[in-house]
């Protein structure tokens, strides 16, 4: 599974360490596609990986989770879904390869699993509503009492307690800000 040695057997869902080939591999499968999900739109679910990953499906780039290059990015709350498309599916069956940069000696998979369109919505309306949505409007929340004990402390310069407690929102909104954006 590494660039720099020879292919290995992953078991997946699971944890891969890496050890000393580096922090780039490759995980290629040719996955059969359940008869269940025949005639239905399939997706790729690999949840949120420790890794940044690129994947391929049939040779052609489906999606991405975090960035490889030009700058290591890896996005920690994001599950990543991607589509299948009907054209790759050959004999109920489909090629996937995954490129992977690891920041670390050993990268997890949570999922690893075909689903259909349906949890391909529900994932993306509550999970991404959930991780990233309401994240955005905690950062807005904090900014906003932020400036609020701050235009406090102007007006009474004796309050100190109104500058701290602005800093701290000012700063938790940010984490916030931190954790909803992709990069």
């Amino acid at each position: 599974f590494s660039e720099a040695a020879s292919w290995q057997d992953a078991e997946l869902p699971g944890t891969i360490t890496i050890g000393d080939n580096g922090d780039r591999f490759w995980l290629k499968s040719k996955v059969t596609i359940p008869h269940s999900l025949a005639g239905q739109d399939v997706y790729l679910e690999l949840g949120r990986s420790t890794a940044a990953l690129e994947i391929y499906v049939d040779g052609i780039l489906m999606n991405t989770h975090g960035t490889i290059d030009p700058q290591f990015n890896i996005s920690h709350v994001s599950n990543t879904l991607a589509y299948i498309p009907a054209a790759a599916i050959k004999n109920d069956a489909v090629e996937i390869t995954i490129r992977c940069r690891a920041g670390s000696t050993h990268v997890v998979f949570e999922q690893f699993y075909l689903v259909d369109g349906a949890r391909y919505f529900k994932t993306k309306l509550y999970q991404n509503f959930l991780n990233n949505t309401v994240y955005y409007m905690m950062a807005a929340i904090c900014m906003f009492i932020g400036l609020y004990f701050l235009f406090q402390f102007f007006s009474d310069s004796k309050e100190k307690s109104s500058r701290s407690f602005s800093m701290m929102l000012f700063t938790v909104s940010i984490y916030f800000f931190d954790m909803a954006t992709g990069k």
